[in-house]
């Protein structure tokens, strides 16, 4: 078994958002506070991060994450690589392995560059190592299986480990995508809104493709200050509820997707 803790369970911005006085971002409700998405694997005594946001320094104190193993990088997005320049104290341990597609690679030697730079020494430069996912790797003990999800028009990356299945910022899946995720016991994925947007799921698109692809526990994140913690719940299906910052879930790796 292992585990997966939400880090954070917030679109882009955050809640509560800069400037913002609704309803959602002058709640008192803790489910209603969202640092930007990210999620950590537990497992053997490693730790695997799932996208490391600007919110990665707040996160790892928050949560006590003293060691970080290996990074599994959904895109490119600003909210989902920016806090790789939080590693530095935690990569003076051991160079960390970080994992994304190759034009998210080339995002980060291009935002990160001081990083990469034989030229720049001294304690303040993290130590990343960046290998392309492929469709199958095994990753600290972990089977991890990729697949394609459209964000708009931009193909980001959903991943399998074992019966557990992540997407965020998904806005459409290719069916071949959709055979990969299909009777997950366990389905984190992006829920925006109520109401549609061209590069998000809604929380109707999300409930109806955990419907459609028989998930048997359903967890949204990614969600935006339009989404009240306490009302949305009251709203949602069996077995599909909203998660929250600190929600930590036991997943099987034995119940896996089979090629």
């Amino acid at each position: 078994m292992a585990t997966i803790t939400i880090l954070g369970s917030g679109t882009s911005d955050g809640i509560p958002q800069i400037g913002c006085t609704c309803a959602v971002c002058t709640s008192d409700d803790p489910h209603d506070k969202r640092l930007r998405s990210s999620a950590l694997i537990r497992h053997e005594g490693k730790n695997v991060l799932i996208d490391c946001g600007p919110d990665f320094r707040e996160q790892a104190l928050r949560y006590g994450i003293d060691q970080i193993d290996a990074i599994l990088c959904t895109h490119h997005h600003f909210d989902h690589i920016t806090g790789l320049g939080e590693l530095r104290p935690l990569s003076r341990r051991q160079e960390i392995s970080v994992y994304a597609l190759p034009a998210t690679i080339e995002h980060i030697k291009t935002r990160f560059a001081y990083a990469f730079n034989p030229e720049q020494h001294g304690g303040g430069n993290p130590a990343l190592r960046l290998i392309p996912l492929r469709a199958r790797q095994e990753i600290e003990g972990l089977t991890v299986l990729t697949f394609t999800v459209m964000h708009g028009n931009v193909p980001i990356t959903g991943f399998r480990i074992g019966g557990m299945v992540y997407i965020t910022d998904a806005s459409a899946i290719p069916g071949e995508s959709k055979e990969i995720a299909r009777k997950c016991p366990l389905l984190i994925v992006n829920a925006l809104r109520e109401k549609p947007h061209p590069t998000h799921f809604s929380i109707a698109e999300a409930c109806a493709f955990a419907a459609e692809i028989e998930a048997e526990r359903c967890f949204f994140i990614h969600m935006a200050h339009l989404v009240r913690h306490a009302d949305v719940s009251e709203t949602l299906p069996d077995r599909v509820w909203l998660a929250y910052d600190g929600l930590t879930l036991e997943f099987d790796l034995r119940d896996g997707f089979t090629e």
